[in-house]
Formats: C-alpha cells, sequence, structure tokens
C-alpha cells in the first residue's frame, strides 16, 4: 500500500504543477501543442514499442484484440440507445460513449502504478481499440459532419503513424528477439538505450500538459456532469460484463491485467473528440465536449485513486 501511495505522489504533484503552470500562462497555447505533438510523435510511440518489445505473447492475445474492437461498438451502441432515454437522452452521449485517451491518459496512470516493465498487459488492450476509433469512430464523426467515409489515402496515413508504427515494429522486434540481440551489441543497445531515455519523458510531460489544460466552465456543468455519468455507467457496465462473461473465460487470473483492464475503462474519451464536434458549426456543443473532457479527467483521477488506494 505504502509503495502505490508513494507511485501515485507524483501523478498528482505533477498534475498540480502543471496546473499551477497553466494558471500563470509560463507557456503559450501554441507551445503547449508543439510539445503534445512532440509527445504523441516521440516519446509517446517510445513507449509502446518497448512495451510490446518486452510483451510475452501469447495466442489468447489475438482473440483479446478483437474483443476489444468488438466491445467499443458495444459501448457505441449503448450510447445511441441511452441518447434516447426520457431524463437521460442528450446529443452528445453518442460522441462520447466510447474510445478512450488510451495513450495520453492511460499510459501514465498505468506506468505510475507498475512501470513499463508490465506495460505490455496494458498495451494490448489498446491494439483493438486504435482500430476502432481511426477505422469507424473518427471517420463516422467526420461523416456527420458531412465529409466522406475514410479513403485509401487516409488508411494509409493511419497505416504510417507513429502509434500504428511504434506497436508493429514493437511486435516485429519482439518476435525477432531483438532485446537478445541487443545484449551483444553496443549499437542495438545504445540504440534501445536511447528510446528508454525518450520513453521516460512522457509521463511527467503528459502530466503536467493534463494539468496545464483543465479548466472548467461553471455554467456547462450540469451538462457535462451528467455525459461523464452515462459514459461512465456505459462503460463500466458493458466493460465488467464482458470481462465476467467472456475475457476471464480465456484469460488467466492476473491482477496486474485486471488493474490494466480498469484503467482501461476508467479513461476519458479521445481529447480530439471537441476537434471533430467544432466540424459541426455548434460552438456551445465544442464548450460542452471540452469542459466534460477535463471534469472526466478529474474523475478519472479520482476514481483510480480510490480504487489503487483500496
Amino acid at each position: 500500500m505504502n509503495q502505490v501511495i508513494t507511485q501515485m505522489i507524483p501523478v498528482i504533484l505533477l498534475m498540480a504543477i502543471g496546473k499551477w503552470m497553466g494558471t500563470r500562462n509560463l507557456f503559450s497555447a501554441k507551445a503547449i501543442e508543439d510539445l503534445k505533438g512532440f509527445v504523441m510523435n516521440v516519446t509517446l510511440p517510445a513507449v509502446l514499442f518497448l512495451s510490446f518489445l518486452m510483451l510475452e505473447f501469447r495466442r489468447e492475445y489475438l482473440l483479446l484484440i478483437l474483443l476489444m474492437t468488438g466491445i467499443q461498438f458495444l459501448f457505441f451502441a449503448a450510447g445511441h440507445g441511452a441518447a434516447r432515454l426520457p431524463g437521460v437522452s442528450h446529443p452528445l452521449i453518442p460522441f462520447l460513449s466510447s474510445g478512450a485517451a488510451f495513450g495520453f491518459i492511460g499510459i501514465p496512470f498505468f506506468l505510475a502504478v507498475y512501470g513499463i516493465e508490465e506495460l505490455g498487459k496494458y498495451a494490448i488492450l489498446g491494439v483493438g481499440h486504435e482500430l476502432y476509433i481511426w477505422f469507424f469512430l473518427f471517420p463516422w464523426m467526420r461523416m456527420q459532419a458531412g465529409a466522406k467515409g475514410i479513403t485509401f489515402k487516409e488508411i494509409l496515413q493511419v497505416a504510417k503513424s507513429p502509434t500504428i508504427l511504434s506497436i508493429v515494429f514493437g511486435m516485429l522486434m519482439n518476435q525477432l528477439n531483438m532485446a537478445a540481440w541487443a545484449a551483444g551489441s553496443s549499437l542495438l543497445s545504445g540504440i534501445l538505450l536511447t528510446i528508454e531515455h525518450l520513453a521516460g519523458l512522457t509521463t511527467p510531460l503528459i502530466l503536467l500538459m493534463v494539468g496545464y489544460s483543465i479548466t472548467f466552465h461553471g455554467y456547462l456543468m450540469k451538462d457535462s456532469l451528467k455525459l461523464v455519468l452515462v459514459r461512465m455507467s456505459i462503460i463500466f457496465s458493458i466493460g465488467y460484463a464482458v470481462k465476467w462473461l467472456i475475457i476471464d473465460r480465456f484469460i488467466a487470473a492476473d491482477p496486474v491485467f485486471d488493474h490494466a483492464y480498469f484503467t482501461f475503462l476508467v479513461l476519458p474519451p479521445p481529447l480530439v473528440v471537441p476537434m471533430f464536434i467544432d466540424l459541426f458549426g455548434n460552438k456551445r456543443h465544442t464548450e460542452i465536449v471540452s469542459n466534460t473532457l477535463m471534469l472526466h479527467i478529474v474523475a478519472s483521477v479520482g476514481v483510480y485513486l480510490l480504487v489503487v488506494l483500496l
């Protein structure tokens, strides 16, 4: 218990420092965006590459990848159903009921407790998720704004993204036993050490940026609170039903995997959702979604801390 508390203190403090930096306007909005680009294109892929490089692959993980794609469609369908329920209905529910901030929020949360040695058990959950958001959720959101479906050129762009490439190359190097090669090669050992240094920047940078970005608008809190509660209800009820009924039948009991699964479910929606909502030209909806994401991040941190400390 004391070790978990020690590991979670930096999470809280780094977000608090980030918030303080935001109140002081120490960085411009462009500087923060550039820093996010560095994390998404360099340090986060380094983390994913290392996690898949060290992951002990099992045949059941292939089924898990497919299942994690399917579960997102269940969340999506449930969101559409909830949007029609009296007292619950809200036009933004379908946009927020599926998808997750898998890398930007989930990875630093999980790393804080278990470190990169165990990260593969969390990262494997994200493979199916990434397929879902890039090839269904994001194209669907664009189509709601009148755009056409995903093109072959866009599919190639997704396939060449740093996130996808890091996962693919991590898996490939795992199968080629790159870690064993590196032990006997100064060059490969140096390359891996460089990747490890880059990966080490990810958690502090993300937590500082998340804290920096957290702002709330009181007049939007009623809508935002409703959206957070509806999303969490959908995600946790369906997520754990699928785990108990299906996943637990083919994945051996493992407390680390159980924690990884919980981490995945507690996450807020993808942080780029406001960008897609903005395509509709409805400024209030964009503000509500942005406010909801910030509230969900705080709620996720609170629930996460409560669970890991129990």
